[in-house]
């Protein structure tokens, strides 16, 4: 079949060439003939004749090769092995940001812009995060429009950083994605077409633990948290003990106990290094080190054996050391490591500290004078360092792991000799993740990269002993030995803990703690009795604020999650706004139905009721429908009525006297619209131009407040359109709701830098200290119709009260415990 194909391409090449010939002789013919002589005239034909025939030659060639080749085959992988993980990109920044909560999306502070940007050559507009072999993070982005595009990033396990994210995801919606031909190493990028939203990576959390450490006596462990939190917890009960100790600005990388459990020391991508009273919670003075260029980060710390020094270091290459009595610096070793430092070790006796990294050499040091020792220059092949080393119990062996995206060995060394003890264990291709002796030290645990899995070896015999299966749901990050040798931790980015009984390899107890959904939304009844809240567990929980109970839970058929809640102004009907586009209208006692479900295209972000309720208007990812209750019609067609509204809209409201409805959509732009007929009033906002996240009328309808991911508020005359005074800002990050209070003189705002703040709408001061106690994003704020109790909803699943006048919680967090993932209640 290629050959007739061929054949007929070449026949059509030659006949176009032909014609094409006689054409362009013809023409010189009559152009040259009366002005040149005959023979001139001939020279001047065959040339022409030559021309045309090589030009037609060519063109036969490439007509013929295009049809045997087929269709065009896909782009190359390009040579380059630049980064070091898989991407998955979602419809924008402003719709990852909003749905990072979902099942367990990245947390924001991936999408800081505070990188390098750099344009990559990568296809399609892309928001994209390389790593290289140091640890650097390089940032690259390129722009549509108004629309970025962001990613989910996926940092395989190398350079001592844990894994946040994996290969596999889940969306939702019809359309499939399409690749993108760009490669990061064998791995790919992806990315979905407008429509399906990202809604979880192999089931990860937001929050993540990043270590885990037992205090010596055993009685107690503690955990760092991605969300920049220590807590400590009882291993038999697993229940949180004392308060939270927080005070880091970003990610903390490691933790330690101090040898006398008095002290924990901690390590921050922040580039801080703090001690802790684990006691009192309360942080011992000021950070260790904290006057460190911006993009440092401190990774590794380690007390020695009598706990009177503390060592750290990280991506400054420098080994710090402090009296932890005086905390202050005693010494600080210059080293010769040529990238950041991935682990520190004292000797059991305090004579040597080990430090590593991705230089794949381990250098000891004399602490006290800070001198090298020596140098272990190992013989890993295709490794990128060494993630970390550590000293045996007895101090007669080091271990080390030396990592690579394929692969990895756990080997031992003499730190006397600095020879290599036996052969690499294991012989097959595995990738450790991270080691630690028992206390013992007959045994060496080690976590098994993207398998869930602990394996225990004999370091007399390099021999695997056994393997625990773990169940975690996702990649274990932090494994610790009990001080007593008869139980292993683990933690995982599904921020859960574990505990494994090391002879019968069976879990003990159950995970802790229990999973948590984020809250999404707040609904106070208009009688101000009644508080509803709904979020990612599916299902709408009804609270009495008054005494801080739940006593009923709404769920709707099939399970959906919950984006957004409102009362009807008499408080007969709660309607209940899903991620998949349903809008449930239930009789806010029962629960039951009132009408049949009303259906927008996708998620139904926001809802508001008309202030006589006769109208709902709803907005989401295709615009803005309004609704007639008494017949559960769309009022005329929305969809192309608000004709000027094509961007995802995030938040809508009424004006308290329902004349204007106020919508922002995901672009950042407001758009006032007259309720009686949908057409837009005056010229579009441009609200924020990092996008747009909550709008809220003040009670007599002469302000409209808007706020988003640049951190400031900003009030607007909705008759003018013109912004009244400056932008009012505080929050260190974006902000995801905003809300007035009943009589107008408080402005509340709640954000990603999990605290709410109170305003004085008038002057642009804050009110009072800001309102700290949530450990997630604050998504959510609604004042009582009283005004005497602000409540809260976070990302951490929790619901507060607040006393706006004195800044006081009241009463305790309202946590349901029931959910469509629990057992319902009797």
């Amino acid at each position: 079949m290629e050959g007739i194909f061929g054949l007929m391409a070449t026949c059509t090449g030659l006949i176009c060439t032909s014609g094409f010939c006689l054409l362009i002789l013809l023409i010189v013919t009559l152009v040259f003939r009366k002005r040149v002589d005959v023979r001139k005239l001939r020279i001047t034909q065959l040339i022409t004749v030559a021309i045309t025939l090589i030009i037609g030659c060519y063109f036969t060639y490439s007509l013929v090769g295009d049809v045997l080749a087929g269709p065009p085959s896909p782009k190359k992988k390009p040579a380059k092995e630049e980064a070091i993980g898989t991407w998955v990109l979602s419809q924008s920044t402003l719709d990852f940001r909003r749905e990072e909560g979902y099942e367990g999306l990245m947390p924001g502070f991936i999408l800081r812009e505070n990188g390098t940007f750099t344009m990559d050559g990568v296809p399609a507009p892309i928001f994209t995060v390389y790593q290289d072999v140091s640890g650097e993070g390089t940032w690259s982005i390129q722009e549509d429009g108004n629309r970025r595009w962001p990613i989910i990033l996926q940092f395989t396990q190398f350079n001592g950083m844990e894994s946040d994210f994996y290969t596999s995801v889940d969306f939702y919606g019809e359309e499939p994605p399409y690749e993108l031909f760009s490669w990061a190493g064998e791995y790919e990028l992806w990315v979905f077409k407008r429509g399906p939203y990202l809604l979880s990576a192999n089931a990860s959390q937001p929050k993540l633990f990043t270590s885990v450490v037992f205090r010596p006596d055993g009685e107690r462990m503690a955990t760092a948290d991605s969300d920049n939190t220590i807590r400590m917890w009882d291993p038999k009960t697993g229940l949180q003990t004392g308060e939270s100790l927080t005070g880091h600005r970003d990610k903390i990388f490691n933790i330690t106990y101090s040898p006398n459990g008095d002290l924990i020391a901690s390590a921050s991508r922040d580039g801080t290094i703090r001690l802790w009273n684990p006691t009192t919670g309360e942080q011992l003075g000021e950070p260790l080190i904290d006057n460190l260029p911006s993009y440092t980060y401190m990774y590794a710390i380690a007390f020695s054996p009598g706990g009177d020094i503390l060592a750290g270091s990280g991506s400054d290459t420098i080994i710090h050391l402090w009296d932890t009595e005086t905390r202050q610096i005693i010494k600080e070793i210059t080293t010769e490591h040529d990238s950041a430092i991935s682990s520190l070790s004292f000797s059991p006796d305090g004579n040597l500290l080990i430090s590593t990294g991705y230089d794949k050499i381990i250098r000891l040091w004399d602490p006290i004078s800070g001198n090298l020792l020596d140098e272990i220059v190992t013989d890993y092949d295709d490794v990128y360092g060494i993630e970390c080393a550590t000293f045996s119990p007895d101090g007669k062996l080091i271990a080390g792991i030396g990592n690579s995206l394929r692969s990895s060995s756990i080997r031992l060394y003499d730190p006397i000799s600095g020879s290599q003890v036996g052969k690499p264990f294991p012989s097959e291709s595995l990738n450790f993740k991270s080691i630690v002796f028992s206390p013992d030290g007959k045994l060496i645990a080690s976590i098994i990269d993207y398998e869930n899995t602990v394996q225990i070896w004999d370091p007399s015999t390099g021999q695997l002993v056994s393997t625990i299966s773990t169940d975690h749901e996702s990649n274990i990050n932090s494994i610790a030995f009990s001080p007593d040798g008869e139980l292993i931790t683990s933690t995982g980015s599904d921020r859960t803990i574990r505990l494994w009984d090391v002879n019968t390899h069976e879990r003990v107890g159950k995970p802790f703690p229990e999973r948590t959904y984020a809250v999404r939304n707040l609904a106070f009844s208009p009688d101000g009795n009644y508080l509803a809240s709904g979020g990612e567990d599916k299902t709408v929980h009804i609270w009495m604020p008054k005494i801080g109970q739940e006593i009923d839970i709404f769920t709707i058929e099939p399970p959906k999650l919950v984006l957004s809640l409102a009362y009807s102004p008499d408080g007969r009907i709660l309607a209940i706004g899903t991620f998949d586009g349903d809008i449930h209208l239930v009789d806010s006692v029962t629960g039951f139905p009132v009408l049949d479900p009303l259906t927008v295209m996708h998620s139904a972000r926001s809802l508001s009721f008309h202030p006589y309720g006769k109208l709902l208007v709803s907005g989401g990812d295709f615009g803005i429908d309004l609704w007639d209750l008494a017949s559960g019609m769309r009022v005329g067609d929305s969809l192309s009525s608000f004709e000027n509204q094509s961007e995802p809209v995030i938040s809508v409201a009424f004006s308290p006297d329902g004349s204007i409805i106020a919508s922002a959509d995901e672009d950042g732009i407001i758009r006032l619209w007259d309720s009686e007929n949908t057409e837009q009033l005056g010229d579009s906002i441009i609200g924020d131009p990092f996008g747009l996240n909550s709008i809220a009328f003040n009670p007599d309808g002469e302000i409209l407040a808007s706020a988003g991911f640049d951190g400031a508020i900003r009030l607007w005359d909705p008759n003018t359109g013109a912004l009244i005074g400056n932008p009012f800002t505080g929050h260190e990050y974006g902000i995801r709701s905003i809300t007035f209070s009943p009589d107008g003189n408080i402005l509340a705002s709640g954000g990603d830098d999990n605290i709410i703040r109170l305003w004085n709408p008038h002057t642009g001061e804050q009110i009072g200290n800001p309102l700290v106690g949530h450990s997630g994003a604050v998504l959510a704020l609604a004042f009582s119709p009283n005004g005497e109790i602000l409540a809260s909803a976070s990302m951490d699943g929790s619901v507060r009260l607040w006393n706006p006048d004195t800044g006081q919680p009241v009463g305790e967090p309202l946590i349901s415990q029931y959910s469509y993932y629990q057992e319902s209640p009797p």
